[in-house]
Formats: structure tokens, sequence, C-alpha cells
């Protein structure tokens, strides 16, 4: 008889699991999974000895569920072995298909393949954070439904909707989430924008005269030089030597233009 894909799974978990001596195994109640073994008491319980018990995980049975139950089981099983384990660290598990808990996540592996450097700190922060998964509520259950509501938050044919489905889209990757955000990326093209009245050297010079904050001329200064957005401003570096040459942290070499 044909098996279905998590019985096979959580079978492929638990000969693992066997395999390294680790008396805990990963089952399924409620449509969620579970760890059963022995336990000590609970905390209040009357118990004074251990049993065999279930730990709730609050996963769903899908393919990164299971990796996640495995994971628990072994760090569950080095705590028992030391001692260490803490019902406390476990009888208020965060809502794992929550926005948050996906978020929190998704930061980690992101890291992990970046890297963890400024530069990507601040790429982090500017731009998957702030433009796309601040958008979604930490609280709700990351689905399908939510990530479509979540992707027309923005103007259509924009490029902050643009960004933001791109950012949904990755975490959607990430959770095994089935879902195709394209058609509510909308039609945004920077070759639709509109060309812009560009001063003059001498226009931009008069202008240049007329800040009177000296820190203020300075930044202006900068942004005519080098052709820097005003954020960029705050995170370059300018070479002390000919042909003093800028580095924008978060973005590309730019040099002096003649």
């Amino acid at each position: 008889m044909a098996r279905n894909k998590s019985a096979t799974d959580i079978d492929g978990i638990n000969q693992k699991l066997e395999a390294a001596g680790v008396r805990l195994r990963v089952v399924v109640r409620n449509r969620k999974l579970s760890l059963r073994g022995t336990l000590p008491p609970r905390p209040g319980s009357t118990e004074t000895k251990s049993k065999q018990t279930y730990l709730a995980l609050g996963l769903d049975t899908t393919s990164y569920g299971y990796k996640m139950a495995l994971s628990e089981a072994l760090k569950i099983w080095a705590a028992l072995d030391q001692n260490k384990f803490d019902w406390n660290d476990y009888t208020e598990i965060t809502n794992w298909q929550s926005c948050q808990a996906w978020i929190d996540r998704y930061k980690k592996h992101w890291f992990q393949c970046k890297g963890d450097s400024e530069k990507n700190r601040i790429y982090w922060e500017r731009e998957e954070w702030q433009l796309g998964l601040k958008c979604l509520p930490p609280e709700k259950n990351l689905t399908a439904e939510l990530l479509i509501e979540v992707a027309q938050t923005k103007p259509p044919n924009t490029r902050s909707r643009q960004r933001l489905v791109q950012i949904l889209t990755r975490l959607a990757r990430f959770a095994d989430i089935l879902i195709d955000l394209s058609p509510y990326q909308g039609s945004y093209s920077a070759s639709k924008v509109q060309s812009r009245n560009i001063p003059n050297d001498e226009e931009i010079s008069t202008i240049r005269s007329a800040i009177a904050n000296p820190q203020w001329q300075l930044v202006y200064t900068r942004m005519a030089i080098y052709g820097l957005r005003d954020h960029e401003v705050w995170h370059c570096q300018i070479d002390s030597q000919p042909p003093h040459a800028c580095q924008v942290l978060l973005a590309r070499l730019v040099r002096v233009r003649g």
C-alpha cells in the first residue's frame, strides 16, 4: 500500500533519531507536529518522575516543518542528556506559522547566505525589511491569501509595489507556500518614468551658494558631484587622494565625473 508523504517523512526523521540514539519520536497530533518521549514533569505538576508525554512543536506537516522538528528533537535530547531541559522554554512556543516567526527564520537564512556584514545589515534594514517584510502583520499566520492581500497594499504600477511583490515572493518560496504573486506586481518600468529637468552647472552652483548651513552645503555638494541619493550621503566613503573616488556602502563604486 502506498504511504502518504507525511508518514514517509516522519519515518525518515524517526529513523535518523533512532540511529543517533535519540529516544524521542516525531508524531502528528491535530495536524501539527509534536515530539513524544520520556520527559521531566511539567511545571506545577504533582508528578515527581519523568514519564512518556508529548511536547507540541506547533509545526505544520511541511518539508520545513519536518526539518525543524528534527532540529528541535536533537536540541531537546542534548538538553535532557545534560540535565538542562526546562519546560519553560517550550510551554509558550511561538506560533511557528506566524509572519514574525517566518520573518525571523528567513532573516537568519538570508544572512547565512549573504554574510553578516555591515553592508548586508544596512541592505536588509533598508530593502528587505522597510520595503517589504514590515508590511506583514506579525501575529497573523503566513498564508497565500495573506500574501496576496499584503501585495496589494502599495499603489499599483509603482516601484514600491514591484519591490514589495519581489520580497514577498522570496519569502513565500522560503516558506514553501505555492503562490504566484506576479499578477499583482503591475506594469512598472523605469523606462516609463518621466524624464526630469536636471539643472546645469551654473544653476547647481547658484543653489549651493544660497545654502547658509555649511553642513547641509556639504551634503548638497556631495549629492551634486557624485550623484548620490539622499540616504546614500550618510553611507559613503570618499577617498582623500585624487581622484577622490566615492564608495557607496549600499551600492557600487562611484567615481568623480570629469
